[in-house]
């Protein structure tokens, strides 16, 4: 055998086994050292990201919360892979938050902005501080599990800190209309589904923008679904019984995130003899305009597509040239 040949199995030989990252590693090294036993493995070992992001996430998270226990720590820190500014963006998020705020809505809004890509734009204010201005703005009669679930992902207003995040708006918008008579549209809806549907959710930094999206256009989208049916529901707004109703769900899925009423225009236009429900939400959903609507139905409901699956026609209407490709997202829901 070669020495070079025998070299190179040595130095294989050598190195850790595929996914794995040395104990001692630098990732290791950087964590405190009061936590180092307890999160080294968690964060540094295998399956870990192997970088030093947990780790610089961590011990800037132990500076800004001393009594916070390892495992909450690790919580807000393990999706920090990158080793630039992006990896400690869960702990000035959380400083956002008040001291008294719960801890888990703390986690749970903060530990996912390890995971956005880095900003090319001047939105890094409104991205770090927009779950806690969201959570402390949500209605005052909504649980914290349902606050927790409207602010994911949520930017702080371009208006400032005195305006409502755009998923608070929306949030807002269903309870006034709530207070009107005849609840219809988004008034009907539990507050699980509301909190869904007002969602701006997480987005690459890089696309965000002021008035990308509306606070009124999910709630104009669900008043424009004439057979939306939301279900019973007990005093605090959720459903009795189990679950919310599926077919709440699937206009939810419709209009999240919609400009306008334009996806409930095109799931309208096909109509329920043509495509059953979640199929005519994969074709509308992220229609951005009437004419992108009117593309899509009409393309659906074409004589010449008659003989087609209806998957496949639906695949086909969504990245067509009838405004099929016009805000939309690709695949088809299922």
């Amino acid at each position: 055998m070669p020495d070079w040949l025998c070299l190179l199995v040595a130095m294989a030989a050598a190195l850790p086994a595929s996914g794995a990252a040395p104990r001692d590693n630098a990732c290791a090294k950087a964590l405190p050292q009061s936590l180092r036993a307890a999160l080294k493995d968690d964060l540094c070992g295998p399956g870990s990201p192997g970088t030093l992001g947990p780790a610089l996430c961590v011990a800037a998270a132990l500076k800004a919360y001393p009594k916070w226990r390892a495992d909450a720590l690790a919580e807000l820190c393990r999706g920090a892979s990158r080793e630039d500014g992006t990896s400690l963006a869960p702990v000035s998020c959380a400083k956002a938050f008040k001291r008294n705020d719960p801890q888990r809505a703390v986690l749970a809004l903060c530990a996912p902005l390890a995971n956005e890509p880095p900003s090319d734009d001047a939105s890094d204010a409104a991205w770090i501080q927009g779950p806690a201005a969201c959570f402390h703005k949500a209605p005052r009669d909504w649980s914290e599990e349902d606050a927790i679930e409207l602010c994911k992902g949520a930017r702080a207003s371009p208006d400032g800190p005195a305006a409502n995040p755009e998923p608070v708006a929306c949030a807002l918008g269903a309870n006034q209309k709530a207070a009107r008579k005849g609840k219809k549209g988004a008034a009907s809806l539990p507050l699980p589904v509301v909190a869904k549907l007002c969602q701006t959710g997480l987005q690459k930094r890089s696309v965000r923008g002021g008035g990308d999206l509306s606070a009124d256009g999910p709630l104009e989208c669900i008043a424009a679904v004439p057979d939306l049916r939301a279900g019973p529901a007990g005093k605090s707004g959720r459903p009795a019984g189990a679950s919310v109703e599926p077919g709440a769900w699937a206009l939810v899925q419709l209009c999240r995130r919609a400009p306008s009423d334009a996806p409930a225009k095109c799931f309208n236009a096909v109509g329920g003899g043509e495509l059953e429900v979640m199929l005519r939400v994969a074709l509308c959903k992220g229609v951005a305009s009437e004419t992108a609507a009117e593309g899509r139905a009409k393309c659906a409901t074409h004589r010449a597509l008659a003989s087609l699956e209806p998957n496949l026609r639906v695949a086909l209407c969504r990245g067509g040239g009838s405004g099929g490709g016009e805000g939309g997202e690709g695949g088809v829901a299922g």
